[in-house]
């Protein structure tokens, strides 16, 4: 037999206000821990106390271990943040990123973060399983974005070519006939100082993620 859990404010140390119209409102009784200004800020502190430790892996074909390591990705994300500055890209335009979780994902979302540009990762089945591309294209003018990516690009072909506006750039590993496809590693630059600056600007206020309901019930709320 298994007795029920009896919920009350002092195990959560908290203080309530019970409102008119049946609502709570809760107030925790402790201060809030110290924490970073930045969401990168614990990739740099890792970066710094074990830069060789392994930050992400995965298997290649050939089924070796592909890692790597805290160190290689802040230099990659710091590379990358440069080249994504040369964009026009802001909360008005973001990035948004077709494909599903894969280390180009997360580098890619880091170096957005580093420099305060929101990004939105897309569920894949909008572009692989939709046919009309009715929920991609919604969410396209929802947020603007100014730039995609696409990992496994020529899976996602037939969405750019049907959805993806032409003035919006497009960063992939693959070709798709009729627009300009820039790779990771040709958007990598040089840091510079303007660089330093945007990273040194973002804050707690700054928007860091688009995220997106199911759409389940209509069409996908940020």
């Amino acid at each position: 037999m298994t007795a029920a859990l009896q919920w009350t404010p002092d195990a959560f140390a908290t203080e309530v206000e019970r409102r008119s119209d049946g609502s709570m409102l809760l107030r925790p009784r402790a201060s809030i821990a110290a924490y970073p200004p930045q969401l990168t800020d614990k990739l740099v502190e890792w970066a710094q106390r074990t830069p060789d430790a392994t930050l992400v892996a995965r298997r290649n074909r050939d089924g070796e271990w592909e890692r790597v390591s805290y160190s290689q990705m802040l230099s990659r994300v710091q590379r990358l943040a440069a080249g994504l500055a040369t964009y026009n890209l802001s909360a008005d335009r973001p990035i948004l990123i077709l494909s599903g979780n894969s280390i180009e994902h997360l580098t890619l979302s880091l170096a957005a973060m580093w420099i305060g540009v929101p990004y939105c990762p897309v569920s894949p089945a909008y572009s692989l399983v939709a046919q009309d591309f009715q929920k991609l294209t919604y969410i396209f003018k929802l947020l603007t974005p100014g730039l995609i990516a696409a990992f496994d690009t020529e899976k996602f072909s037939r969405a750019i070519q049907s959805v993806v506006p032409a003035d919006c750039h497009i960063v992939g590993d693959g070709q798709v006939a009729g627009r300009e496809i820039v790779t990771m590693n040709a958007l990598e630059r040089d840091v510079s100082n303007h660089v330093e600056q945007l990273h040194a600007a973002t804050s707690a206020d700054s928007i860091a993620k688009f995220l997106l309901t199911s759409g389940s019930t209509g069409v996908p709320k940020a």
